[in-house]
């Protein structure tokens, strides 16, 4: 770049190290004419409120939330959860979303599978377990504390690095 008469460029990276940022300023004499806005994390592609909604239209289920949660949300990450609380399918569903938003945030330490139920106001029963806490397992937003023994009775459930993006 020096040869190249640029300026030198600039490098950041975040407090944790999940983020790398290099920027190659151009050419005093060359003329800008578009801004890249994308910017890749460890996580992924930072996402916009346009890819949001778009990925919103499409049915929405626990596989696309974890689709969503595998690109940096930092930006958006009020905007997303505003989205998912809003969501009128049926009163059922805006209802069990919105209670996800909420376990999301009752997750913030290990929770044990009867509380986890009892906070969706649900009896502690496998059907009710294998439909709304197993897919937030499957996709990676929650997971066990002692996943080599699932059925152990001090097993309990916290979030992933993935669930933590929606955090308050």
């Amino acid at each position: 770049m020096e040869k190249n008469g640029n300026p030198e460029p600039l490098f950041y990276t975040d407090e944790e190290r999940t983020l790398f940022l290099v920027t190659l300023p151009c050419h005093p004499d060359i003329k800008v004419t578009k801004v890249v806005t994308k910017v890749v994390t460890k996580s992924g592609t930072k996402i916009t409120h346009k890819e949001i909604d778009k990925m919103l239209n499409e049915s929405l289920n626990f596989k696309l939330l974890g689709h969503l949660l595998n690109n940096d949300i930092t930006d958006v990450k009020y905007y997303l959860r505003k989205q998912l609380a809003a969501i009128s399918l049926t009163k059922v569903l805006t209802k069990l979303l919105t209670k996800l938003v909420d376990l999301i945030d009752f997750l913030h330490t290990e929770k044990t599978r009867e509380e986890l139920l009892s906070f969706l106001e649900m009896g502690n029963q496998t059907k009710n377990f294998n439909t709304n806490i197993k897919p937030l397992i499957d996709n990676e937003i929650i997971e066990m504390t002692i996943p080599d023994k699932p059925k152990s009775r001090n097993q309990k459930y916290r979030l992933t690095v993935k669930g933590e993006k929606l955090l308050k």
